[in-house]
């Protein structure tokens, strides 16, 4: 702790001056230090205390209870001041008895020239030490200004690279925006290189510039997984290598190398309005392309019902019982074939005898639109598919018998479910089949 003399206030150790008078607390304890080694001589002036204190106490106790002022701080700073400049004189006086040893080497007449020592070159000026022969620049013997030949075939080739241009680069504008309150500008933009943005082409921009190869090899790549798709999953398979599939195959191709062929048609109906009632008719087809189908049909409580259809070539008509007319190309055709093609879901229910016949008996599903047709309609819009049951001769291929089973089948406005039969009964007649409009 540190105390103030004229205060009597205690200030920590690395207090210097009195908050209270301004005095040096520095000096107060430089005093008090001599004061109590016998160092510091009183002046005359001073004041000293009366009183006695007992032997034990301590100097620091004793100044502390001390009432003799402190010294002026002018009067000691003068004091200081004189000191120092005895010390002056004193050290003014030694170098005058002193003087400074001069260098015995005088450096006075040296002349600070670099290029005193060095030769120019006649041929393209550089400087060259004073040993050099030839020029480090151009190679030239500097005495004469030329390149002598052995010093020329000895000379290093240099080449210098071609220049690299500069790689291109795309920068986003900046743009300043005033600063919000509170933010400073270092916070609202950051300093720097910009950063630099390259544009990233699309899928399908890069698509366009594929090659004609790689498309065909892509097509061709979609149509192998779709064949594979279909071969084992969806019925390929069996399409390819069934028997039912050919068996099929072989009673179109027995039929189509008929000259003509006759079935009789046999017809069940049985409707919620009207009860079960029955029909007949006759289906005839020329080859390659004449097929007539003639139906009659009694529906209880209205007249008999006389449908016609006809097909010759790429014509077709009908008739309705007011007449024959022509029909457009955009009807379904209704030729024999269609009742063993264009079929899905085969089923095999096995061999089985018909009459003299050993046939394959198969189950399929057909269109509704030949039916449609062969009653007078022109549409089988509502109407559900066809189940067919098929029996093919073994040995000659020929089908001897068909029947459907059609449902929703609308006839003379009565709708029903009907069930048709068809028994091969001749072939290789002739029938002459005409158009009936001329």
């Amino acid at each position: 702790m540190k105390y103030c003399r004229i205060c009597g206030v205690d200030y920590p150790d690395e207090a210097q001056f009195c908050l209270k008078c301004g005095k040096s607390l520095e000096f107060s304890d430089i005093q008090e230090h001599e004061a109590e080694s016998g160092e510091y001589e009183a002046e005359p002036a001073s004041f000293t205390p009366s009183g006695s204190y007992d032997a034990d106490q301590s100097s620091q106790a004793r100044k502390r209870h001390s009432t003799e002022p402190p010294p002026d701080y002018a009067t000691c700073m003068r004091e200081e001041v004189e000191k120092a400049a005895r010390m002056a004189e004193t050290w003014h006086s030694e170098q005058e008895q002193y003087p400074e040893e001069h260098s015995e080497i005088s450096q006075d007449d040296v002349i600070a020239d670099i290029s005193k020592e060095k030769k120019p070159c006649a041929r393209c000026g550089t400087m060259n030490p004073h040993n050099t022969v030839y020029c480090i620049n151009c190679g030239a013997e500097i005495d004469k200004g030329g390149i002598p030949e052995a010093a020329e075939a000895g000379r290093p080739k240099f080449y210098s690279p071609p220049p690299v241009p500069p790689a291109r680069t795309y920068q986003v504008p900046q743009y300043s925006y005033p600063a919000t309150h509170g933010t400073s500008h270092g916070d609202c933009f950051r300093s720097g290189t910009p950063t630099v943005y390259r544009s990233k082409a699309s899928f399908f921009t890069r698509m366009m510039e594929w090659s004609a190869w790689v498309w065909v090899g892509l097509i061709s790549a979609v149509v192998i997984i779709s064949a594979g798709v279909w071969f084992f999953f969806y019925g390929g398979m069996d399409m390819v290598f069934s028997t039912e599939l050919k068996n099929m195959g072989k009673a179109d191709a027995a039929m189509a190398d008929l000259s003509s062929y006759e079935y009789t048609i046999d017809m069940t109906f049985d409707s919620a309005e009207k009860g079960q009632f029955k029909g007949d008719g006759k289906l005839l087809h020329e080859s390659p392309d004449k097929t007539s189908w003639a139906v009659n049909l009694i529906v209880p409580g209205s007249q008999a019902l006389q449908p016609r259809w006809m097909q010759i070539g790429a014509n077709q008509y009908i008739n309705k019982g007011t007449g024959w007319e022509q029909i457009g190309s955009d009807t379904r055709d209704a030729g024999a074939n269609n009742l063993w093609t264009g079929y899905s879901g085969i089923e095999n229910l096995g061999d089985q005898s018909l009459d003299t016949f050993t046939c394959s008996h198969y189950k399929y599903r057909i269109s509704s639109d030949v039916f449609s047709i062969m009653t007078g309609m022109t549409s089988s819009q509502g109407i559900g598919d066809t189940v067919m049951e098929i029996w093919i001769d073994i040995k000659t291929n020929r089908i001897i018998r068909m029947t459907a089973n059609v449902y929703g089948l609308l006839v003379g406005g009565v709708k029903a479910n009907a069930v048709i039969s068809m028994e091969l009964s001749e072939t290789g007649l002739a029938y002459n089949l005409q158009p009936p409009i001329r």
